[in-house]
């Protein structure tokens, strides 16, 4: 359960929209010396850290991507896909729900932070889920690998990319998802959430897409929702839905 379930940033509120926050996070510093505090969010427990922006979203309000989660979830439910593939997993939110909540009998969740692996496996750990998801210390991308990555601050560790401009701060195995997956005839969901890597990953992913049914939920911005938008629909797949800057799309019925 959230520490604070009414989120004033929903509400516009200035003052507590400052204020709340504030005390939050100093009382989280008071009871959580190292850092780490354990919190339901959706019948689930996760290892929060308080300094982090989503982690802070679901510590204190429980409100992160309640949209998207709950349009996805009852997607999910009517396409009843075999397998859900999490690529860009952070620490494993989306994956855990996939497997517990909306029972996808396998999941495969995709990190290639080394940081935000560990505490992937922490999730899965803390609700029993180690054998139902498969965890892989991997980027999905358009060739297989290593390539430079940037890995963000523990503040923001979900903005932890592929390189855009060569800047790195270490490197990171990749494969492309035709690799990975080897899926044919089958009905997959996939949640996309890269930082601006999408297009690359949808370019591996080419034949998975042509030989399986498959419903996405993929992140994107700007001149690149236009690319993603452009490869599905010549792989057959249309977008049927947008909630903020994570778009929707499956093959016409």
């Amino acid at each position: 359960m959230a520490l604070f379930p009414f989120n004033p940033e929903t509400r516009k509120t200035p003052i507590l929209r400052r204020l709340v926050p504030s005390v939050l996070k100093r009382w989280t510093r008071l009871t959580a010396p190292n850092g780490v505090m354990r919190a339901g969010s959706r019948g689930l427990i996760f290892e929060l850290h308080p300094a982090d922006y989503v982690d802070r979203q679901i510590l204190f309000y429980d409100d992160y991507e309640r949209a998207q989660i709950d349009y996805f979830g009852a997607a999910v439910a009517r396409f009843r896909p075999d397998v859900f593939v999490d690529v860009g997993a952070n620490f494993g939110y989306y994956s855990a729900i996939a497997a517990k909540l909306w029972s996808v009998p396998r999941v495969i969740a995709f990190e290639p932070d080394p940081r935000n692996f560990r505490r992937l496996q922490a999730t899965l750990a803390l609700n029993g889920l180690s054998t139902q998801v498969e965890a892989r210390n991997l980027a999905l991308s358009a060739v297989a690998g290593d390539i430079p990555f940037e890995s963000f601050p523990d503040t923001s560790s979900g903005q932890s990319r592929v390189s855009r401009d060569g800047a790195a701060t270490l490197n990171v195995s990749a494969r492309t998802g035709d690799m990975e997956l080897a899926l044919k005839g089958r009905r997959l969901a996939f949640k996309i959430d890269v930082e601006g890597h999408e297009f690359e990953v949808l370019q591996g992913l080419g034949e998975t897409l042509k030989n399986n049914a498959c419903l996405l939920q993929i992140e994107s911005f700007g001149d690149r929702s236009a690319a993603v938008d452009a490869f599905l629909a010549a792989a057959g797949l249309r977008r049927v839905h947008t909630i903020a800057s994570d778009h929707y799309f499956k093959a016409p019925l």
